[in-house]
């Protein structure tokens, strides 16, 4: 038997061509459904055995199992099934302005809840979509609109922030500067089972680049050679 709880229900109860089944999906990836009005999980599991002996192969039906389901104090004769469907590649991305301060708090959120959720952040050190103002990523001393005088607070350290977490998978990149560590570091962010950030180093037009907007990724690898931005990729699935 097992038991399951509000925070896994996919479905309520509700009339349809299986009767009134409950559904869950757990966080192993686990579907169970409570039979209604009927047989409903003993009808899945009849017909996934008949499909087992059949000429399909093993990854063209859905397997069930039958099983006994607790759900509030009362208990469902139902069925089981690994979920058949493939990895969904969640991806959010943003800019600085939203991810290090008016959007800290969502992102925050998304990442300390431990689902398989990944962020992915272009650091340009200001709001660069409304001219350029400060923000919290734009760092000490730097010239920009709200910072006349240079700014006087240090910049958030986003990836010390998240690592503190101690689940959740941090990169930083350059793709200027280290073309390899950045494949390899959105390749591991997808691939961890987990949530996951990805800080990429992206100098803009308010950064006011004599040479034009055409050697970016130059100033990216100026940027890491000079030890101004560092890159690296911290994998909790390697402690």
């Amino acid at each position: 038997m097992v038991e399951l709880y509000d925070a896994d229900l996919f479905e309520e109860a509700r009339p349809s061509s299986k009767g009134n089944q409950l559904k869950w999906k757990t966080t192993d990836d686990h579907w169970y459904k409570a039979d209604g009005n009927g047989y409903e999980g003993l009808a899945e599991y009849v017909v996934s055995s008949l499909l087992s002996q059949s000429d399909l192969q093993q990854e063209e039906f859905v397997h069930y199992e039958t099983e006994r389901i607790l759900y509030k104090k009362v208990e469902y004769r139902g069925c089981k099934s690994k979920d058949f469907l493939a990895k969904k590649s969640q991806w959010v991305f943003g800019g600085d302005g939203w991810g290090y301060d008016i959007g800290f708090g969502g992102v925050d959120h998304i990442l300390a809840s431990g689902k398989d959720i990944n962020v992915c952040i272009f650091d340009t050190e200001v709001y660069s979509n409304t001219g350029g103002q400060a923000s919290k990523a734009t760092p000490t001393g730097a010239v920009a609109q709200f910072a006349a005088a240079g700014k006087d607070t240090h910049k958030k350290d986003m990836a010390s922030i998240m690592m503190s977490y101690g689940n959740v998978y941090v990169a930083q990149v350059a793709m200027g500067a280290d073309f390899n560590q950045c494949v390899k570091a959105f390749a591991e962010a997808e691939a961890y089972n987990g949530p996951s950030i990805v800080l990429c180093y992206a100098p803009c037009i308010n950064h006011g680049i004599k040479k034009g907007m055409s050697k970016a990724q130059t100033e990216e690898q100026l940027a890491v050679e000079a030890g101004y931005w560092h890159l690296f990729r911290y994998n909790p699935a390697l402690k």
